[in-house]
């Protein structure tokens, strides 16, 4: 699906603008117009007829709010197929005698329709960006093609045993060479070792190296939980942080998912190796793994986005959810309720996390970036009155406010229409495949 040729203004909206670089203020313009061309936003500011070219199409955005679409920085989005399976485990529990018999009999036609019934959560919920790791990735390639979605994508990779070296590299290998850049570069392919937990050090001082050639940045979990931080310290002496950064994976950009459990030193060696982290709020407090130090990280000049982790951790694909509890959370962990206001909330639920995938051109409104965008509605009783937009966003609004998506210029979500995918189908597809992976 390449970006659409034909232009399109958004029309006299509450436009969201954030910094390009750090999280900070924002700042909200009424009745100012988007125009978009090419895949890009050609014109943003006051209303200039000037500027309307021949056979635009134009969208009445009164009443909403035009921001940044969210870009969901950590998923696995075919595990929607295991939502609510396994609730109210442990996390090794909930693993060893729920989700990985599962996972052990999923097919690749399965994982396509897993990732099929993301994407349509996502695009409704507003996400227009999402970074994902598991298996099968080829067919998570497709969804995301199909449907118009931009998507940052990785080979989980296990590297315990020979045989699982050599398959997630001719895996890892046949992704990156079918699939980064397409879709009109929608999609970019890093490489993704699962944990130091399942890949020791000198397999992810390989990785580092293959990263450094080829230029594909690096996805992977780091300190989750307490145990994983012991059992790292207990073998090699280092803390998961530290097994990364010593084994090169911060060479070309390191995506550290969790970060739940780090120290001041981790921070530092985060700070200066210009690793991105990626807070999974919604997952971690389901899993009882802890609450990540997130204010104490930005404060240091760390890069944080914002993820869900997949459905069946996290329950959902709502990034307005993962706001609210990421910055609440915060506030209770730190006993401050000023820590992680909501301007730095939507950042890092936007700009942050396409800063994290390495994405320089996604995830604020301005000339020149991607139009990856979608419009609020103001309009609704939990909303109003709205004394504080970016708190109300944060705080109050949900999936269904979202009344339009643009994904590289082109409509993917048109009030309560998703125009890039066959809804009912996905959902009659997804309810078989969940009685073959879930028996009764």
């Amino acid at each position: 699906m390449p970006a659409d040729s034909t232009p399109i203004l958004i029309h006299g909206g509450t436009v969201l603008v954030q910094s390009q670089s750090s999280p900070g203020p924002c700042e909200l313009h009424a009745g100012w117009d988007v125009l978009v061309t090419g895949g890009r936003s050609a014109y943003v500011g006051p209303r200039d007829t000037s500027r309307i070219p021949e056979g635009c199409e134009i969208v009445d955005a009164s009443e909403t709010i035009v921001m940044p679409g969210f870009v969901n920085a950590h998923t696995h989005v075919a595990m929607s197929l295991f939502r609510g399976y396994g609730q109210d485990l442990r996390l090794r529990e909930w693993l060893e005698t729920r989700i990985w018999p599962a996972e052990a009999r999923m097919t690749r036609e399965d994982v396509y329709w897993g990732a099929m019934l993301a994407c349509a959560e996502m695009i409704r919920a507003g996400v227009t960006t999402f970074c994902d790791m598991y298996f099968f990735m080829d067919a998570v390639a497709e969804a995301a093609s199909e449907t118009g979605l931009r998507a940052a994508l990785s080979q989980g990779m296990m590297g315990m045993t020979a045989e699982d070296r050599r398959r997630t590299w001719r895996a890892s290998t046949d992704l990156f060479d079918a699939w980064h850049g397409a879709a009109d570069g929608r999609i970019r392919v890093m490489l993704g070792p699962h944990a130091p937990y399942t890949c020791p050090p000198a397999f992810l001082e390989e990785v580092g190296r293959e990263s450094a050639r080829i230029g594909a940045p690096v996805h992977i979990h780091l300190a989750e939980t307490r145990k994983e931080v012991e059992d790292c310290l207990g073998m090699y002496g280092k803390s998961p942080v530290q097994i990364a950064v010593d084994s090169g994976l911060a060479g070309v950009r390191l995506l550290a998912v969790h970060c739940v459990h780090v120290t001041e030193d981790d921070i530092t060696l985060l700070t200066s190796s210009r690793a991105a982290v990626v807070h999974c709020p919604a997952s971690n407090m389901n899993l009882a793994c802890g609450i990540a130090p997130v204010s104490r990280m930005v404060s240091r000049g760390v890069t944080v986005g914002l993820g869900t982790d997949g459905a069946a951790s996290g329950s959902t694909h709502d990034m307005f959810a993962s706001m609210r509890i990421g910055t609440l959370a915060q506030k209770h962990r730190e006993m401050d309720p000023t820590v992680v206001p909501a301007d730095n909330a939507l950042w890092m639920a936007t700009r942050g996390g396409a800063l994290s995938m390495g994405l320089e051109d996604v995830g604020t409104i301005a000339v020149g970036m991607r139009a990856d965008l979608i419009c609020v509605d103001t309009l609704g009783s939990h909303f109003q009155p709205a004394h504080d937009i970016p708190a109300c966003l944060v705080h109050c609004a949900a999936p269904g406010d979202v009344k339009m998506v643009i994904v590289d210029g082109r409509i993917l979500k048109r009030g309560d229409e998703l125009l890039s995918l066959d809804e009912e189908d996905v959902l009659r597809k997804t309810r078989q495949i969940a009685a073959h992976l879930i028996p009764r």
